[in-house]
């Protein structure tokens, strides 16, 4: 009786190690599965830190957009204010040359000559900005 119970301790103890030793060892498939999921997974993270670091860049890019925007917009207030008040100078001296004669009409056709040709340049450069 002692024997048999010395056996079946020593089955007991054999079938044990072979069950653990079959749990230990992963099967190629199991492996495979594991390094998909890891890669998986590290690809996951890389995509996120790539999608934040492209919103970051998107949001930077839209406020430098904006306050260009913002500059472009107040320059060309300032051209066409510009502008308007030239058109307003020599319309007024359009006027007054109607009735200018002799001196008077020599000065007045200079002046309006000059601001002809202000008027020219500031509409080109104008133009030349806003293109």
């Amino acid at each position: 009786m002692k024997n048999m119970h010395k056996v079946a301790g020593i089955i007991l103890t054999m079938a044990l190690l072979i069950m653990a030793g079959c749990g230990v060892s992963e099967t190629p498939q199991e492996k495979f599965q594991k390094k998909v999921s890891h890669d998986m997974a590290e690809m996951q993270k890389k995509i996120e830190s790539l999608k934040s670091s492209y919103n970051e860049k998107l949001v930077e890019m839209r406020k430098k957009f904006d306050e260009q925007a913002a500059a472009a917009q107040k320059q060309y207030n300032e051209a066409m204010a510009d502008l308007s008040k030239k058109q307003e100078e020599a319309t007024k001296e359009m006027a007054g040359l109607k009735s200018a004669t002799g001196e008077a009409w020599e000065k007045a056709k200079e002046k309006m000559d000059k601001m002809t040709e202000d008027l020219g340049k500031a509409y080109e450069k104008a133009k030349s900005e806003f293109k």
